[in-house]
């Protein structure tokens, strides 16, 4: 079983000092849940994961490690994206003929899924897929289409939409995969780039320096998109550069957390500006990723899902012998080790072994009190 150091605190009488890895730089971890059907998308709202694929499959998790399935009432149906917004969830994707036709699903709380009628926008059906969805400004955006055309939806309560012009023809490539919202700003990719400042009305830019867009994100004060070969960032939704170094990988998808973007696909990478990127040798393979309550998860083909580990904080709290309040993602098991010095040659030595089962937990070391100072750290194992 393979532990991870988490966390070091100097205590007994002494400022409280700590250091943690970011997530992205820990290892992920494979939580695959059985049925494994392949998952296209997921976001994270209201303290909740929500994971969407294909014939109807949607779970959720509150840790990223226990997932439940839920029902979209129906497997005669792809689910291609997941976002949440002001009413709640939304997910998009398309039928399962060959002569797909756009569908959406909404649930306000991420159990009980409702579809909506899409069928009076007159879209275009045969493989029209709606890929990808986001919200901003009061308005939930959904992109997608098929072979011959560009498909653009806009809803402010994700039940009643309408149709929106791309002024974008097709010719046999791949139609609009990705949006995102952010500083005003509406940013929708595929073989093109679009922006819009009202999801309403949209404007074509220069899109001829990378090969094709998946998907787009927006944190920090700049959008990251990805595709095949690409990683690009920009603070405007004009101009673009192009990251380094330059990447042969596919990248599906891209987020934000803890103060990094981070992006999935054949090999997953991380950034904290999106402009230089470092690989992760034990990264995640998935098609979409999403941050929250202090982890990312990662989803992909054959159902898998893989978590980073969430930070494990150790809070002190006084009394004649040390408390330790251990937060952190369960379950898992926490080893405490310390030491009285830091030069001590004997190193670390193990107080307690721990089951975390709940978290918070407060663990007590009985015997700080025959020592003028310690130093602490956990060492944590899923």
């Amino acid at each position: 079983m393979k532990i991870w150091n988490l966390l070091i605190i100097l205590v007994a009488g002494r400022m409280l000092t700590g250091f943690s890895f970011a997530a992205p730089r820990e290892p992920w971890l494979s939580v695959t849940p059985a049925p494994a059907k392949s998952l296209r998308g997921v976001t994270f709202g209201a303290g909740l994961f929500v994971a969407v694929g294909e014939l109807g499959t949607i779970l959720t998790s509150t840790d990223g490690a226990n997932w439940t399935a839920r029902t979209a009432g129906t497997n005669q149906l792809n689910l291609g994206a997941v976002t949440f917004g002001r009413n709640g969830f939304v997910a998009v994707g398309a039928t399962t003929e060959s002569s797909s036709q756009p569908v959406v699903w909404t649930s306000t709380d991420g159990i009980t899924w409702t579809p909506r009628d899409v069928s009076s926008l007159n879209l275009p059906f045969f493989g029209n897929w709606l890929q990808a969805v986001t919200y901003g400004n009061g308005l939930y955006v959904a992109v997608g289409g098929n072979s011959a055309t560009n498909t653009i939806v806009t809803s402010t309560d994700g039940i009643s939409w309408t149709a929106r012009e791309s002024h974008l023809s097709n010719s046999g490539l791949f139609p609009l995969g990705g949006v995102a919202y952010g500083d005003g700003l509406f940013v929708a990719v595929g073989p093109w780039l679009l922006t819009s400042t009202d999801g309403i009305r949209w404007t074509q830019q220069n899109s001829s320096a990378w090969y094709r867009l998946y998907a787009v994100t927006h944190a920090a004060g700049r959008f990251v998109a990805v595709g095949p070969y690409s990683r690009i960032s920009s603070t405007d939704g004009t101009n673009w550069l192009v990251g380094t170094p330059h990447t042969a990988e596919y990248i599906n998808g891209v987020t934000y957390g803890d103060g990094l973007f981070v992006c999935v696909g054949s090999s997953s990478s991380y950034s904290t500006t999106g402009a230089n990127w470092t690989g992760q040798s034990t990264g995640a393979p998935g098609n979409a990723a999403a941050y929250g309550n202090g982890i990312f998860v990662a989803v992909g083909y054959g159902g898998i899902i893989y978590r980073t580990m969430a930070g494990m904080h150790l809070g002190l709290q006084g009394g004649s012998a040390v408390q330790l309040t251990l937060t952190g993602l369960v379950p898992g098991t926490c080893r405490i080790e310390a030491m009285n010095a830091v030069s001590d040659t004997n190193g670390w030595s193990v107080l307690d072994i721990i089951p975390l089962t709940t978290s918070p937990t407060i663990w007590t070391d009985w015997s700080s009190t025959n020592v003028p100072k310690r130093f602490y750290r956990s060492l944590w194992s899923p």
